[in-house]
């Protein structure tokens, strides 16, 4: 196979689509829906510069609108490939697409980092390579396991192709005719997906995500059900749901059976876009900041709040619900959304190296479980990092010991964790000796009720 990777290689490209591509990140459009997966404009522009740059070819005003209708089609296609690859749990190792990187795009001397450093360079994310290719050999795969077994050569086929090719062995021309027939049912389920599929603009948006928000969105409808099929409670007075977004979740949420479905959304232009898809009559929506919400009123005992938590203000707020004065709270139940490496260090335990002041704070009050974990590809744009849903069910006796307490513990312990509790924790040792808790203990190795017991003998 032609190599078509040089390291030498000067990619150039119109000044407009150069700039498109520098603020792709804060710039997010939706361009196309196929089924409940998202192709946005970032996504089109990175396949655009990865095939610009393997090819050599020079994207201009004259052939950008050609390229950039042909490489849709293809992402279409893809997602509707992914769909049917994942639907017959065809497993692909890393190692299989390593090794096609090798063979198609390098040439002797280059490895794969120097082929991730030079796509880097020009602005283009090795992880796009990667997934169009794990996806095309996970097809091979797939086409193969759907039709080898069942594909039948015709005899008269086989008979022209020996008279059109003499010189071939019966074998090699078996397989040639095996290969394409296969290739032809594969095209034909590949069109029937296209014609079964729906494929659309279906949030009707042209919209751009703004990252001082935190902005991004799940469409994956599977786990949206995850999360909304969370919620299991048979009283439920409201739900409450922090940063709906587009109403992807909300639309599964609005099912439940509640007396109130509370949306808070802080950008405006979303507002507009909620109100289209959702009878104000049943649907409360709230065009403020989260923080500012009253969280704390008895119109909402027995509430819910669920929220795909901006990153940015995501512990801000779970300080906010964890510090209410009169406890238990009025919500029974949370489920929300977070960093994956936050949500870890919410439920980290003694001897445990993200164990800190989050974990006894929100371990004090909450009792946390795991629900699942999210890939940064479930969302869009795509974040640089993993996600992870967290449910926490309010305690209601760890409620009786003053949580500042708690916290001014936790911050004194913490903010020299290498050292042990008589240097960091001196302010406490008559509490800490008459709990029999040994001085010579480092943060990490207290319990969340050691800190709880410290706290209530001050």
């Amino acid at each position: 196979m032609k190599k078509i990777f040089k390291l030498t290689f000067v990619f150039i490209l119109v000044i407009n689509f150069i700039v498109l591509s520098k603020a792709a990140e804060q710039n997010y459009k939706i361009l196309k829906l196929v089924n409940d997966n998202v192709i946005t404009n970032y996504d089109l522009e990175q396949r655009l510069q990865l095939f610009s740059f393997l090819n050599n070819v020079t994207l201009n005003e004259d052939n950008m609108k050609l390229y950039a209708d042909e490489m849709l089609k293809l992402m279409i296609d893809e997602k509707l490939q992914r769909e049917q690859i994942k639907k017959y749990k065809v497993q692909l190792q890393s190692s299989e697409i390593d090794d096609y990187i090798i063979e198609a795009f390098l040439d002797s001397g280059q490895n794969i980092n120097d082929l991730k450093n030079s796509l880097e360079s020009n602005n283009i994310d090795m992880d796009v390579l990667r997934e169009s290719l794990e996806i095309q050999l996970g097809w091979n795969k797939l086409v193969g396991k759907l039709f080898y077994r069942t594909s039948e050569i015709n005899k008269t086929d086989l008979d022209q192709a020996k008279k059109k090719y003499p010189t071939l062995s019966e074998e090699n021309i078996k397989s040639s005719l095996l290969q394409k027939q296969m290739a032809l049912r594969a095209e034909k389920l590949l069109r029937d997906l296209r014609l079964e599929a729906n494929i659309e603009n279906r949030w009707g948006l042209n919209f751009n995500t703004k990252k001082t928000l935190g902005q991004n969105f799940i469409f994956d409808k599977n786990l949206l059900i995850k999360i909304s099929n969370s919620i299991r409670s048979k009283s439920i007075n409201s739900i409450i749901e922090i940063g709906p977004g587009l109403g992807t979740l909300t639309h599964f949420l609005h099912k439940k059976k509640y007396k109130q479905l509370i949306l808070i959304e802080k950008d405006i232009r979303l507002i507009e876009v909620l109100k289209k898809k959702f009878d104000e009559t049943k649907v409360t929506i709230l065009n403020i900041d989260a923080i500012d919400f009253d969280y704390d009123t008895n119109s909402l005992k027995h509430s819910i709040i669920v929220g795909n938590l901006p990153f940015n203000v995501s512990v801000d707020l779970l300080y906010l619900w964890t510090k209410y004065k009169n406890w238990p709270p009025q919500h029974d139940k949370m489920i929300l959304m977070f960093q994956k490496e936050v949500a870890n260090r919410i439920m980290a335990l003694p001897k445990n190296k993200s164990y800190g002041k989050l974990s006894v704070v929100i371990q004090s009050r909450y009792k946390i479980k795991k629900l699942l974990d999210l890939p940064a590809s479930a969302f869009t744009p795509k974040p640089k990092v993993d996600a992870s849903v967290l449910e926490f069910t309010p305690f209601t006796d760890f409620g009786l010991i003053d949580i500042n307490k708690i916290d001014k513990v936790a911050k004194d312990a913490f903010s020299q964790r290498r050292k042990k509790i008589k240097n960091n924790m001196s302010n406490y040792l008559s509490e800490i000796n008459n709990l029999s808790i040994s001085s010579d203990l480092r943060p990490e190795d207290l319990t969340v009720l050691d800190y709880c017991n410290i706290a209530k003998k001050i």
